[in-house]
């Protein structure tokens, strides 16, 4: 789990990896390194998300690992990662492409990785320390390509994590999801809350149906926003309502819709 805190787990020693106390919205990245046991193989990584203990929803990754692609494969990470920086934070995204990539058809040098994490931005690197990673990277002896190709996965995965953070309308069906369960113990006492469940669950239900959009959340959040107020105001967070009403006004998009509804339930949970 690519993820601070988290230490490295062998699957041959367990063959399930639980990742508990996600939420609704929330982004996690998982690295998988295989020995050389399977460099000309190929093995499945099945993603299963829970619900209890049924498989609700998820997918598999069906890894094959040849090592006469293995550079092939390392310059196209990073001309990918390079692009992202270039067209992501750049303020001409082709001159800085041209400066930051190097020799196009060619991996990574120390100088050149040295200049991806210069222009980097630094000022929130993300659920992963990236620009850490790849200094300490630098700093270390030569190391084989499998290695570098972690920090660019990594520093991918730091960019997707920055382009996420300002909210993500993928996510609007779980957080959806989150506010249901998050008061669905209090409904039965609480009118405010079994508003927010009710809510919360005919959007869910609509949505499975498909006769909901992540389009109709700020309709759906805009019937509720007197309720997440009420609740506000008895834990001492005052202005909830006002919050959610100024970002269904139409002229938000839908990310920032989902961001502040995950910050809402964030702030009342």
């Amino acid at each position: 789990m690519l993820v601070e805190g988290w230490e490295p787990l062998n699957l041959r020693q367990t063959p399930t990896i639980n990742i508990e106390r996600m939420r609704a919205g929330e982004n996690r990245w998982i690295g998988i390194r295989f020995s050389g046991l399977i460099e000309n193989g190929a093995a499945l990584v099945s993603i299963d998300e829970l619900h209890g203990d049924v498989a609700i929803n998820g997918f598999a990754l069906g890894l094959r690992v040849q090592s006469r692609r293995a550079r092939r494969h390392l310059v196209e990470r990073w001309r990918s990662v390079v692009t992202r920086v270039a067209y992501g934070w750049g303020g001409d995204p082709e001159r800085e492409l041209r400066r930051l990539i190097g020799r196009a058809d060619s991996p990574p040098t120390a100088e050149s990785l040295s200049r991806l994490l210069a222009a980097m931005p630094s000022d929130k690197a993300g659920p992963l320390d990236a620009i850490a990673y790849g200094e300490r990277f630098l700093r270390g002896r030569t190391q084989p390509n499998r290695t570098l190709l972690s920090v660019l996965e990594s520093i991918d995965a730091a960019l997707t994590a920055l382009q996420l953070a300002p909210g993500d309308s993928a996510d609007i069906a779980q957080t959806f999801r989150r506010q249901e369960f998050q008061f669905s113990e209090a409904a039965s006492q609480d009118a405010a809350a079994a508003e927010l469940g009710g809510v919360a669950r005919s959007f869910e239900e609509g949505f499975a149906r498909r006769d909901l959009h992540p389009a109709d959340a700020p309709r759906m959040l805009l019937t509720c926003a007197s309720a997440f107020e009420c609740i506000g105001d008895a834990q001492g967070v005052r202005g909830l309502g006002a919050e959610i009403e100024a970002v269904c006004d139409g002229t938000h998009s839908l990310d920032a819709v989902q961001h502040t509804h995950a910050n809402v339930l964030d702030r009342l949970s």
